[in-house]
Order: structure tokens, then C-alpha cells, then sequence
């Protein structure tokens, strides 16, 4: 609600300076964002959000497609799907890489990812906390979280946290990223196709 107030305030303003745009990733993006590494956004909330955005970043246009709007003038990395996800990576990785954390993670795996996704689609009201929230907003995208420590992409190819820099082939977690990123592109883009 905050975040749909602060960007019907930012509207007026970007009416008339197009550069008051950056208001929005920092005002309302921030009021939305917090916490979303916890709880997710279901794709009704994320359509909602998008939409918002779009309507701030584009007043005057009537029909436009939101998920166009907010990449080309706020870029990709702004579109809520690319917020939440990444919050819920940064989130996984500080806690994946504290031993304790992990060995938690690992024991409580098994009803992590049975929970959040079921039938290769995110199960929202089944999602257990912020690894949830991650395997969740993953398999949207269409990637699988068979193990904790091990994320595969659309096409196969297999991702393992726990040691990426001695993984053969894979040598930075910046890889992982943009594959994350190529997938969420990918995602948008249908998301877009769909609308006239």
C-alpha cells in the first residue's frame, strides 16, 4: 500500500521531469522491497507492483504493456521479478555461506522445495520462509533446486553453490547471475509476448 502511494506521488513528478523516474527504485521500490526475501511476491502481487511502476514511469501512455514500460525506461534489474528474486539470492548466499545456517538449510531441505513449487510452478501458500521464498521465485523462472547447494537452468545445465570457485567450468558466481538474469530476460519476454 505505501509503495502504491509513493508511486502515485511519483507520477506527477515524472509528468514533469522524466528524470524524477529514479524516484521510484528509490522510494517506493524500497518500501516494497523490504522484507520481500522473507515472503515473496505471488504473481498477482508482482503484477500488481509492475503495473504500479509502469503507470509512474509512464503516465501519459494508455495500454501500455507494463512489463515493456518498466524495462525500457526504469531497465531490466528494476522489474519487481528481478527485485525479489535477486533479494532472495543475496539472502541465500549470506546464509548459505554460515555453517550453521547451512546444516539447517540442508536438513530442512527436503520440505523447502517440496513446498514451494509443485508441478514445475511456485506454490505460494505452501512457501516456508526465505529458502522458500528462493526456491519459489526460482522455479518461476524455470529453474530446479534439486539440492541446497545445486540449482539447475532451463537446458540442464547444473549450478553448485557450495564450491563454485572448484566447480569444473564454473568459476565465479557472476556466471550464476547471469544465467539467473538471461532466464528472468527470457521470462519477461513471454510475459510480454502475451500482451497486445
Amino acid at each position: 500500500c505505501k509503495a502504491h502511494a509513493r508511486l502515485k506521488k511519483t507520477r506527477g513528478l515524472v509528468k514533469k521531469c522524466r528524470k524524477a523516474n529514479i524516484f521510484i527504485r528509490t522510494g517506493s521500490e524500497a518500501s516494497w522491497r523490504y522484507g520481500v526475501e522473507a515472503y515473496g511476491l505471488t504473481n498477482a502481487s508482482l503484477g500488481n507492483i509492475r503495473a504500479a511502476t509502469a503507470r509512474a514511469a509512464m503516465p501519459s501512455g494508455r495500454q501500455n504493456c507494463p512489463v515493456t514500460v518498466v524495462r525500457l525506461r526504469l531497465g531490466e534489474a528494476s522489474d519487481p521479478l528481478s527485485v525479489a528474486t535477486f533479494s532472495s539470492i543475496e539472502w541465500y548466499i549470506q546464509a548459505w555461506y554460515n555453517p550453521q545456517a547451512r546444516r539447517l538449510i540442508r536438513q530442512a531441505w527436503p520440505a523447502i522445495r517440496d513446498g514451494a513449487s509443485k508441478d514445475g510452478q511456485p506454490a505460494w501458500p505452501k512457501v516456508l520462509g526465505p529458502a522458500g521464498t528462493l526456491v519459489a521465485n526460482l522455479t518461476r523462472i524455470g529453474w530446479q533446486c534439486p539440492q541446497p547447494e545445486e540449482w539447475v537452468q532451463p537446458g540442464g545445465t547444473r549450478w553448485r553453490i557450495l564450491d563454485l570457485d572448484g566447480y569444473p567450468g564454473k568459476t565465479a558466481f557472476v556466471e550464476v547471475l547471469e544465467a539467473i538474469s538471461s532466464s528472468i530476460a527470457t521470462y519477461l519476454d513471454q510475459e510480454a509476448a502475451t500482451h497486445r
